[in-house]
């Protein structure tokens, strides 16, 4: 009895790292989204945000400054030291 020989036959997939052009409009980043938070709201907390965007309180302090620098959002804190978050426009 003769053995039958397997052949795989492997499809070739070319990667690459450009998106398709209906994603480019599509692709948004944390800060953006809490940029989009503060525009809706006007005025966000820190712990609202960081809920909002499932990321630390820490991680929006660096954004909420890195907003801010770029003169975008008021960055102020209330007075039991909690980040407040007020659309600049």
């Amino acid at each position: 009895m003769k053995k039958k020989k397997v052949v795989s036959k492997k499809k070739e997939h070319k990667t690459t790292n450009v998106l398709p052009a209906q994603m480019v409009d599509r692709v948004v980043t944390g800060i953006d989204e809490l940029y989009s938070l503060i525009q809706k709201k006007k005025k966000v907390s820190g712990s609202e945000a960081a809920k909002h965007c499932r990321v630390s309180k820490e991680k929006i302090e660096e954004w909420a400054s890195a907003l801010q620098d770029a003169g975008l959002v008021v960055v102020s804190y209330s007075l039991f030291g909690e980040l407040i978050l007020r659309d600049k426009s």
